[in-house]
C-alpha cells in the first residue's frame, strides 16, 4: 500500500500534485489505484493512493516480487510510505 503520509513526520498526511506516478507491472503484480499522474491528492479523503497485491508460487517468490514491485514504484510530488514499506520488507527474514 502506498499512502500520502510522511513517515518522518509522525505519518501526518502529505498532500500535493502527483508529479510522477508509474506503478509497477508484471506477472503476479496487481495495483489498485484511483489516481493518475498529474492529479492532486486532497486532504479530505483517505491518503491511500494505491494498493499493491503480489503473488508467487511460494512465500519466498512473493516476497521477492513484492520488494521488486516496491522498488519499481515511482511516486513523486509528496511524501509517501513507499520507502518505509521497502525498509520493512528488507528487515523481515524469509
Amino acid at each position: 500500500m502506498s499512502r500520502c503520509e510522511d513517515p518522518l513526520n509522525n505519518f501526518l498526511p502529505s498532500i500535493g500534485k502527483l508529479e510522477k506516478y508509474i506503478p509497477p507491472v508484471g506477472e503476479g503484480i496487481r495495483v489498485d489505484d484511483g489516481y493518475e499522474q498529474g492529479m492532486t491528492i486532497p486532504i479530505f479523503y483517505d491518503p491511500m493512493i494505491a494498493k499493491l497485491a503480489v503473488h508467487g508460487k511460494d512465500r519466498t517468490e512473493a516476497i521477492q516480487k513484492t520488494l521488486a514491485a516496491i522498488k519499481d514504484y515511482h511516486i513523486e510530488g509528496f511524501s509517501t510510505t513507499r520507502l518505509s514499506a521497502h525498509s520493512y520488507w528488507n528487515m523481515k527474514p524469509l
